[in-house]
């Protein structure tokens, strides 16, 4: 019996693709259930629209490029066009969803979303419902908003709806993980605060894709690479005091 291979590697969006993607409703287009919203008193949750979040993230993001340091081929690009254009390309992957941060304790931009100001942005990536399994990020916290109640908010209603069982609102995963650069100290240390536990070393876990790395010579494949550090939160983790702790983290 002959077997041949199919697959064609989906072709970036268009220009009218992307266009047609700020238009609502906007597809989020995810296999796990993407709440509408997930709040506390001072932090949202809320979809990722490009219409609504779009400009006013890629301005404080294009200010601040160092934001983008730890990102890789994750970069969201140097133009507002192709901001559009990485977020549409991980609109299309269905385990993957991003979340709009937004501080509720302060005034909302005009037009923008109207329970405060955005803070940053969250996503999950590598869902995997069968497993009960996903991982977060990518994460930005905008520079306004870093060293406050912001990123342990945010963290912490994620690990909520992920993790929490669906009698309680939660999907009632197994696992949640976060893999950061090895000289991500920031990162590493949020981690900590919210009780993540670290698992070891994804060695190569990034690199820049495959389109560079046939392209290169032999002897700078290894270039291409970024080694991170995997933490992660279990489920009985979570019931046997990590929720408490997070809760207690949220206070602060």
């Amino acid at each position: 019996m002959a077997f041949i291979n199919s697959y064609k590697t989906p072709a970036d969006p268009t220009q009218a693709e992307i266009l047609a993607s700020l238009l609502e409703p906007y597809d989020l287009n995810s296999i796990v259930p993407v709440p509408p919203i997930l709040a506390t008193e001072r932090v949202a949750l809320v979809p990722f629209v490009p219409a609504v979040h779009g400009e006013p993230f890629f301005a404080v993001l294009q200010r601040n490029p160092d934001l983008q340091k730890y990102f890789g081929t994750l970069s969201f690009g140097r133009t507002f066009e192709e901001f559009l254009s990485c977020l549409e390309k991980r609109r299309r992957a269905t385990n993957r969803a991003i979340f709009a941060i937004i501080d509720k304790t302060k005034e909302p931009q005009d037009g923008m979303d109207p329970q405060g100001k955005i803070a940053g942005l969250i996503g999950w990536t590598n869902a995997a419902p069968k497993q009960l399994s996903l991982e977060l990020g990518p994460a930005i916290i905008l520079p306004e908003f870093q060293g406050t109640f912001v990123s342990r908010n945010t963290l912490g209603l994620l690990l909520k709806y992920v993790l929490d069982m669906p009698s309680d609102g939660g999907l009632g995963y197994l696992r949640v993980a976060w893999c950061t650069f090895l000289d991500n100290g920031r990162s590493i240390g949020v981690a900590g605060k919210m009780g993540f536990k670290k698992e070891g070393t994804r060695r190569w876990a990034n690199d820049q894709g495959a389109e560079t790395i046939n392209n290169s010579e032999s002897d700078e494949r290894d270039l291409f690479r970024y080694d991170c550090i995997i933490f992660s939160v279990l489920w009985g983790d979570w019931v046997r005091g990590t929720r408490e702790h997070v809760l207690e983290q949220m206070r602060i």
